[in-house]
C-alpha cells in the first residue's frame, strides 16, 4: 500500500510529512544517516510503507527530528548547510542552490500578478514624507520630540501635560520635578478644572 508524502523547506530543515492516519509510537521506525533517510510505516491494514530515499544534501542526524501526530508522521531534518536543495532526493544534476536573498533590499517585494513591481518600504516612506497641516503637523512635531528625547524629557512632558491639564507641555526635568505644574490657558480664557 502507498502513503502519500510532501516535503518543504526552509533556510535550515527539511520537512518530511507522511499522510497516515492513526499510527502509534511502534508503528514508524525512522533512520537518519548523513545522506540517506529510511522510513518504515505499519499501516492499519497490516502492510508495510518503506521509503528509502538518498537525499539531495547532508543532513545532521543527531539534530533531526520525528512528530507522530494524529493525521501524520512528521520528520524534521537539519541540513549540514544552507542551501535550497531542488529536490528532496538526490538526482542526476540536482543540486543545491544558495538560500534566497532575504536582505531589506529586497524584504518587501512580494509576488504580484502586475507586471509593476511595488517596494513596500519605499512606499511607506512616501506616505510618511507626505506634508502634514494643521493639528496633525503639531502632533507630530510633539511625537517627534518625545520619541527622540531622553527619560528625563519625557517624564518631564507626561508630567506638565498631565498637571496642567494640557495647557503646558515642557521637557525641562528640573523645572518640572520640583513642584505640580499649573495651567496656562490661552490668552482670553479661563483654566477650569475637570472636576467643575
Amino acid at each position: 500500500m502507498r502513503c502519500r508524502h510532501t516535503w518543504y523547506q526552509n533556510e535550515s530543515f527539511v520537512y518530511v510529512t507522511f499522510y497516515q492516519r492513526d499510527l502509534k509510537q511502534t508503528d514508524v521506525k525512522v533512520q537518519f544517516e548523513e545522506k540517506e533517510l529510511d522510513v518504515t510505516l505499519e499501516l492499519p491494514d497490516g502492510t508495510s510503507f518503506v521509503f528509502d530515499a538518498e537525499l539531495c544534501d547532508a543532513i545532521v542526524p543527531d539534530q533531526c527530528k520525528i512528530a507522530i501526530n494524529r493525521a501524520n508522521v512528521e520528520i524534521k531534518l537539519k541540513k549540514a548547510r544552507s542551501g535550497q536543495w531542488a529536490n528532496l532526493e538526490a538526482k542526476p544534476g540536482a543540486v543545491v542552490n544558495p538560500w534566497p536573498d532575504t536582505s531589506s533590499a529586497n524584504k518587501h517585494l512580494y509576488p504580484s500578478s502586475s507586471r509593476k513591481k511595488l517596494n513596500w518600504d519605499q512606499l511607506e516612506k512616501e506616505v510618511e514624507e507626505e506634508k502634514l497641516e494643521g493639528d496633525a503637523a503639531l502632533n507630530k512635531v510633539f511625537q517627534d520630540i518625545f520619541a527622540g528625547g531622553s527619560e528625563e524629557q519625557r517624564r518631564a512632558m507626561i508630567k506638565s501635560f498631565t498637571e496642567s491639564g494640557g495647557t503646558v507641555l515642557s521637557t525641562n526635568w528640573d523645572e518640572v520635578g520640583k513642584a505640580p505644574v499649573k495651567g496656562s490657558p490661552p490668552k482670553g480664557m479661563e483654566a477650569k478644572s475637570y472636576k467643575e
